[in-house]
Parts: structure tokens; C-alpha cells; sequence
């Protein structure tokens, strides 16, 4: 228990090797590729690199590939960009791509897309129609020629705001809203935040919602300030000790909800829930 909040963790005193996403990319670049897929990723990254001006030096590389487990035959490319500014000018430049449909990198589609979609049905409290809307908004998960691949923002270090343990957790049960995204500068990161206003409680205790966080990375960047949305998840009162004061969020992604958390456009509403 830290914090007001009980999580597992590996101590540091257990850590012996730190693997990081950039220096595998600075091996692939220096020819050390050793596989089909490795080739694949460094091509990827290479691309949009050069399309979109971010230098090679903010990329890496994650997952199986980063720890040298991959399969060729069935493994993602899992790539990481770092800086706010760099994976906005990423994001823009994956879009651009999908719509000029060049350079390899497309949405899913045909059965890829239908598979996606169950799969996500299956594992959130979503349709296969909602799921396939909801991919309509996803930015960073496509394909690279007959590879999926995936693209997960990371703040620089200058970028880093708080400091472990500035704030205390406290969970009061589940919550249902509606609010309004206020702001989604944040929500491409993980977790994704959400600042939000004209919140309305439909169930759970009512209390002036600020925030909505997702560690689910499905919901990370695809709503817009303006946007009205349906939020059910794990309602936290939070202490900020530096600013010394509190103020309540959502949290959706939380073992607490029990798979039953999510976040879903307002326009969705009495289709499903």
C-alpha cells in the first residue's frame, strides 16, 4: 500500500538491467538487424522520421522486440516517441499517410479490422459496431505493410510535472457522468488525461468531477475539447501536497471497475452501455 493505493512493483534493489526503447533503435540504425521484423520496425521508424522532421534520436523501439523475444512470423512493432511536440507532429504525419495511402503504413481493414473489433467487444463493455467507431478515432495503431504496429507517445524528462508521491489516492467506488471535455493536451500520453467541465453524476456519489484519467490505452487521444462524453469508472479523491489541495477524478483502466469502466461519446448514448 502507498499512497492510498495498492499495486505490485518490483523493488530496485531487483532491477539489474534497464532496457531502453531508443538505444534499440540506435543498434537496428548502426546494422545490427537481425530478422525480417527488426528490418521492418527500422524501416518504419526511418519513414516517419523523415516525413514527419522528428529526428531519429526521439525514437525507440518497445515490447517484444526491444528485449530481443520476437517472433517474425507474428510479433507487432511496438514504437515510442518522445516529446509532446514530437508525437503531435508524429500523429499528424501518420494521418497524413493513411489518407495519401503511400509509404506502406494503413489503417486496418477487411477481416483485420473485423478481428480487431470482436476482440475489443470481447474484452471491454463495448459493441463490435461502437468498437469499430471507436477505432475510426485511433491515430497510432495500423499497419506497416502486413504488420500491425503501434505508437505510444512518451514525455521528455524536462516534460515531467510531479514528482512520485506529491499526490495521495483514495477510491470511493464506481461513478457514471457526463461532462465535457475541457482540455485534451494531455490525452495522448499514458495515462491519458482529460480535463473536464459541466460534469452531471447519473450514478455514484456527486461530487465535482476535474479530471478524467485512462490507463486504458484505448481511450488515449481520441476525444476532442468540446466533446460531450459517457464516463463510467473508479472515482478517486486526490491530495495534491504540493498545491495543497484536493479535487476528484474519474479513473478508467482500474482492476476496481472489474471490466466494467469505459469512456464513450455522448452520441453513443442508448445504443449500448
Amino acid at each position: 500500500m502507498l499512497n492510498g493505493l495498492e499495486f505490485s512493483a518490483v523493488p530496485l534493489k531487483k532491477v539489474r538491467l534497464h532496457y531502453c526503447p531508443e538505444k534499440r533503435v540506435e543498434e537496428l540504425s548502426a546494422g545490427k538487424v537481425k530478422d525480417e521484423l527488426e528490418r521492418l520496425a527500422l524501416e518504419a521508424i526511418l519513414k516517419l522520421s523523415g516525413e514527419s522532421g522528428v529526428p531519429l534520436k526521439f525514437f525507440g523501439l518497445t515490447g517484444s522486440i526491444l528485449i530481443g523475444i520476437h517472433n517474425p512470423k507474428f510479433s507487432d512493432i511496438d514504437i515510442t516517441v518522445y516529446g509532446r511536440e514530437n508525437s503531435l507532429r508524429v500523429k499528424e504525419t501518420v494521418l497524413s499517410l493513411y489518407r495519401a495511402g503511400n509509404l506502406g503504413f494503413r489503417k486496418f481493414f477487411g477481416e483485420t479490422l473485423k478481428n480487431w473489433c470482436v476482440e475489443k467487444a470481447e474484452l471491454y463493455p463495448l459493441t463490435v459496431e461502437e468498437a469499430e467507431k471507436l477505432y475510426g478515432r485511433i491515430w497510432n495503431r495500423g499497419l506497416y505493410g502486413k504488420k500491425m504496429f503501434s505508437i505510444h507517445p512518451i514525455r521528455l524528462d524536462e516534460e515531467i510535472r510531479e514528482k512520485y508521491g506529491e499526490k495521495v489516492f483514495s477510491q470511493n467506488g464506481l461513478v457514471e457522468v457526463e461532462a465535457t471535455i475541457k482540455d485534451s493536451g494531455e490525452s495522448i500520453f499514458m495515462p491519458s488525461t482529460y480535463l473536464v467541465e459541466d460534469v452531471k453524476v447519473k450514478s455514484g456519489l456527486e461530487v465535482e468531477v476535474e479530471e478524467v484519467v485512462s490507463y486504458e490505452g484505448l481511450y488515449s487521444g481520441v476525444f476532442e475539447e468540446g466533446e460531450k462524453i459517457i464516463v463510467k469508472g473508479v472515482l478517486e479523491r486526490v491530495e495534491d501536497k504540493t498545491y495543497k489541495r484536493t479535487y476528484w477524478r474519474i479513473v478508467v483502466g482500474s482492476l476496481k471497475a472489474d471490466g466494467k469502466d469505459y469512456i464513450k461519446p455522448k452520441l453513443w448514448l442508448g445504443k449500448s452501455t
